[in-house]
């Protein structure tokens, strides 16, 4: 008889909440749909704020990865590269560390890699650096 969202008067609760959840999961539906699409251009990195209090019940593992990011704020791939661990493995350390609320997480766009150069302009480089060394320009 009525379309959804349609609320009578006098109010009934329950119209209420049910307008109410329709629009909110529409509005978490495209919520997580921008916060997909802006993560694409995001890279984390993360610094340890503190060593956990109860750091000992971490794997030894673990240990290495809290060293590593003492000083500095790394990515994933950095602290991979340093403490020679799997990716995976240290995102589940992170996951036990930020747990312990020990965890800063910074955000910074990810730059995408140079284009490599195509021959063409190396050899107009050198075309122009030989003509200025000439005089031509």
């Amino acid at each position: 008889m009525h379309g959804a969202g349609t609320l009578h008067l006098p109010w009934r609760v329950s119209e209420v909440l049910a307008v109410l959840s329709e629009a909110g999961s529409e509005a978490d539906a495209g919520r997580l749909g921008d916060y997909a699409s802006a993560q694409m251009g995001v890279e984390w990195s993360f610094r340890l704020r503190a060593w956990p209090l109860n750091f000992e019940r971490l794997p030894k593992a673990c240990w290495s990865v809290l060293a590593t990011m003492l000083r500095k704020p790394l990515t994933v791939a950095q602290i991979a590269a340093r403490t020679g661990l799997e990716e995976m493995e240290i995102g589940g350390y992170l996951e036990l560390i930020a747990a312990d609320g020990a965890l800063d997480r910074f955000a910074a766009p990810r730059t995408p890699a140079p284009a490599p150069r195509s021959e063409g302009s190396r050899w107009r480089s050198l075309a122009g650096r030989i003509g200025r060394a000439l005089g031509f320009s």
